[in-house]
């Protein structure tokens, strides 16, 4: 049973912090689950953020769960790689084994690799003057507070430095907190949230209709 648990740990890993993203199709999960298993070689189609598609035969070495997504981490003939499971299409498993290199951590390289993802994109820094309920959804939606300082005399409120993918994310995430959140800077993001706001409050006014008087003729 030791030897058992130690094979899936070795395979498998649960990644607990947020990923924004949405329910994923994952018609290909059942056969890679299944070559990860049984360490043989997977072939696929895979289909890029573009819509190319490529063919692909890998080496897997185990599936990590983040969120609603899976990705498998597989080596290949250009080192290791992640594919996104939802992007895998007509795979099989091939009757040859899929060896692993030694010591390979599965939990480590994922850390390591999300990490250097992170570090590699553009980033929006925000400056928000959030409730202090707002500040702790940002930590469980994945977002990266770099700071939070309490304001003196806010009632509890913080200030937080975030980091967006960039202003239009932000605007969406300001506008969807309404009252709890306040931009502080960018004065641009600041100037875009007050005009969508006001975008919003006229709809919202309710229209007035004219009523005909009608008496007698």
């Amino acid at each position: 049973m030791r030897a058992h648990a130690n094979a899936i740990r070795e395979r498998l890993h649960v990644d607990t912090t947020g990923w924004r993203g949405l329910t994923e199709p994952v018609h290909a999960l059942p056969v890679v689950q299944e070559a990860v298993a049984r360490d043989r070689k997977l072939a696929f189609q895979y289909r890029k953020p573009d819509g190319e598609l490529s063919e692909r035969t890998v080496e897997p070495l185990g599936l990590v769960a983040k969120g609603s997504a899976w990705y498998l981490v597989a080596n290949t003939s250009e080192g290791f790689r992640t594919f996104r499971v939802s992007r895998i299409d007509k795979a099989s498993v091939l009757d040859l084994s899929s060896p692993r290199p030694p010591g390979f951590d599965l939990a480590a390289h994922w850390k390591l690799s999300t990490d250097q993802l992170r570090e590699s994109r553009k980033r929006y820094k925000v400056t928000l003057r959030v409730e202090p309920r707002a500040a702790e959804r940002f930590l469980f939606w994945g977002y990266a507070p770099v700071r939070g300082v309490p304001n003196r005399g806010g009632g509890g409120w913080v200030t937080r430095d975030v980091d967006f993918d960039d202003e239009d994310q932000a605007c969406f995430v300001v506008l969807g907190l309404g009252p709890r959140a306040e931009v502080l800077a960018p004065a641009g993001l600041r100037a875009r949230v007050a005009k969508d706001l006001a975008e919003v409050i006229r709809r919202a006014r309710p229209t007035r209709t004219r009523v005909r008087r009608t008496g007698p003729s």
